[in-house]
């Protein structure tokens, strides 16, 4: 589990390849870290509450966050997550990026999102009176085992030019998520208006499908696009990432060499 209290040197030293190709896991966080730092942003992991409280600063550019990035939601569930901030030198936080895995051996993300098990640690405790989930997305019925769902990505808009920062940002994201749960699917729930902004050609996320409609939920009426990438797809893009930055110079980042070995 990240640590979300201490302050190392980067967020590598955070990282440790537990499950995955250490042979393209290792590059693939140095040189994505490099290059955020290249930037003049330091990337970081960071708590739930944190992302509340960042959350609640920039409202003004940034709708209120999912339930299902609210710790009071998920009381029981706190190591489940993980945040990604980026960050100026002065330490404004202008990037975000949370992830929450699931476990579905025998369920799908149609039923878990049908039955807002997606969305609350305890539903019958948190639903609202009129709350409900339609899934017309036929992708999602296919979608199983471990799955990670990545959300509350936020770009400040000072920082909302720097298209790399969101090549670069979700990548990192999606190489830890593998690397600590061994995900089987990758999936981002992203309203319309988002998805007509470009973001998705921004993060890489190719694969989507309409729709997940939230009804009466804690942000109002949501239409949803479900998008997705499964193991083989996500290790093709993490590949292709890692090709596109091999001009990075790597001396600039050998002495920040994340964890590499596999935990027991």
């Amino acid at each position: 589990m990240p640590n979300t209290t201490a302050h190392p040197a980067t967020i590598l030293d955070d990282v440790t390849i537990e499950h995955g190709s250490e042979a393209m896991l290792v590059p693939l966080f140095l040189r994505t870290e490099y290059a955020i730092r290249q930037l003049g942003l330091r990337l970081s992991f960071a708590s739930l509450d944190t992302l509340t409280a960042v959350n609640a600063a920039n409202r003004a550019s940034w709708m209120p966050l999912f339930p299902v990035y609210q710790t009071a939601y998920w009381p029981h569930d706190q190591g489940d997550s993980f945040c990604l901030f980026a960050s100026e030198p002065d330490g404004r936080t202008v990037a975000t990026l949370a992830v929450r895995i699931y476990d579905w051996p025998a369920s799908t993300f149609c039923a878990e999102a049908s039955s807002l098990r997606l969305f609350y640690g305890d539903v019958e405790r948190f639903r609202g009176r009129e709350e409900s989930c339609e899934v017309s997305s036929v992708a999602t019925r296919d979608v199983s085992g471990r799955v990670a769902l990545a959300g509350a990505v936020w770009v400040h808009p000072d920082w909302r030019k720097h298209a790399r920062l969101m090549a670069l940002m979700p990548r990192f994201a999606r190489a830890f998520a593998l690397t600590r749960w061994n995900i089987d699917f990758y999936t981002l729930l992203m309203t319309e208006g988002v998805f007509k902004g470009g973001l998705t050609r921004k993060t890489g996320m190719g694969n989507v499908d309409w729709s997940v409609d939230m009804h009466n939920c804690p942000l109002g009426n949501l239409q949803l696009g479900f998008l997705w990438m499964n193991r083989a797809e996500l290790h093709e893009d993490l590949s292709r990432c890692l090709v596109d930055l091999s001009s990075e110079v790597d001396v600039g980042v050998k002495s920040h060499r994340p964890q590499n070995q596999t935990r027991t």
